[in-house]
């Protein structure tokens, strides 16, 4: 949540948090976040998000924005790419 609301990430492009120990708040709070829109590859585990979370914030994602997923199985990218396209 910290980081979703930094505002001093300005040239912030890349993020990868793949390493951390996120929950659906905090994909939720990235799906939220500024930064967001100016990104252009996001990485995110998957590990304790349920699916409704990680389908938040795939409808948040700027057009450009690459979503990559840790420790996703088949049916989860499935339904992520009904919505990434």
């Amino acid at each position: 949540k910290y980081l979703a609301d930094a505002a001093a990430l300005t040239s912030l492009r890349n993020l990868d948090v793949s390493g951390g120990h996120f929950t659906d708040v905090g994909i939720d709070a990235l799906a939220g976040s500024p930064l967001l829109p100016r990104l252009n590859r996001l990485c995110v585990p998957t590990r304790n998000v349920t699916t409704p979370a990680l389908e938040r914030l795939a409808r948040a994602m700027p057009p450009r924005c690459r979503l990559l997923l840790r420790e996703a199985d088949v049916p989860r990218r499935a339904a992520l790419a009904d919505i990434l396209g």
